[in-house]
């Protein structure tokens, strides 16, 4: 509603500009910095999932010890990847460096994310003769010759 008074608008019931939120500032960041689409979705998920990890406080509110916190939850209760967690790691440094301006320092509390050790796709010599000795008939030739050219590719 607007009421004009000797060439003044006045308007009635508009409230102040307001700070943008949290995710929005990260986002307006991430887009000044130049950082791709995916990198921003990436990041204002994993800044999303630790506040409300640490049941929605903002982080200006919460310290090192609860980055420390989060990174380890994610490594040990959810087994995600080295890669997931650092990633989580760059997201959260993003924040407090370039949006909240404050340093945390180094995380020495931090369990890190490990490698799942693989099983072995080949058999050595030895297993491989192991397994031909138990098996009868035609078969048998048809391994030898397999394996043979295997161990003659490498």
């Amino acid at each position: 509603m607007e009421i004009k008074v000797s060439n003044t608008l006045y308007i009635k019931n508009v409230k102040p500009p307001t700070k943008p939120k949290l995710l929005d500032q990260v986002r307006h960041v991430l887009r000044r910095e130049r950082y791709s689409k995916k990198t921003e979705e990436a990041y204002t998920k994993w800044i999303r999932e630790f506040i409300i990890y640490h049941n929605k406080q903002h982080p200006k509110k919460l310290s090192k010890k609860h980055i420390e916190n989060f990174l380890t939850h994610l490594a040990v209760d959810r087994q995600v990847a080295p890669s997931t967690q650092t990633q989580a790691l760059s997201a959260l440094v993003f924040l407090y460096k370039k949006v909240l301006d404050e340093e945390f320092g180094w995380l020495e509390e931090t369990t890190r994310a490990t490698r799942k050790s693989k099983l072995p796709v080949v058999f050595s010599r030895e297993e491989a003769m192991k397994i031909i000795s138990k098996i009868n008939g035609d078969i048998e030739f048809d391994c030898v010759l397999v394996i043979r050219k295997r161990i003659a590719a490498r």
